[in-house]
């Protein structure tokens, strides 16, 4: 307790300190730390936010690029396998092989332009079968042959049917008879047709 009575003046300080009013002796308290770790605070909280959000991109980053190698090399994989079983598979569609037939000659139905069709034809039957050579000269007389006898062969038959002619400028008009009949063994023999005639032997 004080010595001295309390007076006015002790309590008109009591009244001021309960208002907050500090006497001007009094040293006042500094609010600069306060400021000062504020200020920290507001630096050093944007620094450490970006700071996480690097390191969690670059790992984001890395993980990313450490399984692209294999996802490729596996959707390449199968690929590659097969291309390599299309260049080795064998190929299965078969070959055919076409074969023309041979060409058959067979007795031409007009005969060629150069033939003299109005020379004499003599048919003799060699092949021992009745009404044969009178077939052959109906044939030939249906293709144009107008000058066309029949008779007997009274030899020994030859081995295939011939024609005989007596001259050179005979040579078309006895092609275009033997293709007509089938036949080609031509003799020129101007003794053997006995005249001025064409003589067909039939032989078979």
């Amino acid at each position: 307790m004080s010595e001295f009575p309390e007076d006015e003046f002790d309590r008109l300080a009591d009244e001021r300190r309960g208002a907050g009013v500090a006497g001007a002796h009094r040293q006042h308290h500094s609010n600069k730390a306060w400021w000062i770790a504020l200020v920290v605070i507001l630096i050093a909280a944007p620094l450490i936010g970006w700071g996480a959000v690097q390191a969690v991109g670059n790992r984001y980053t890395t993980g990313t690029a450490s399984t692209l190698p294999s996802a490729t090399a596996a959707s390449t994989a199968p690929a590659a396998e097969q291309a390599t079983e299309q260049a080795t598979e064998p190929a299965t569609t078969p070959t055919t092989e076409t074969t023309a037939a041979p060409a058959t000659e067979s007795p031409s139905a007009t005969p060629s332009t150069a033939a003299v069709l109005s020379r004499p034809v003599l048919v003799l039957n060699a092949t021992g079968i009745n009404g044969y050579a009178a077939q052959i000269q109906g044939q030939l007389q249906n293709a144009g042959w107008t000058n066309v006898s029949i008779g007997t062969y009274k030899y020994a038959r030859p081995s295939q049917s011939q024609i005989y002619y007596p001259a050179a400028t005979d040579a078309d008009t006895v092609t275009a008879l033997g293709s007509q009949l089938g036949i080609s063994d031509f003799r020129q023999n101007a003794q053997a047709t006995g005249g001025d005639q064409i003589v067909v032997v039939l032989a078979h």
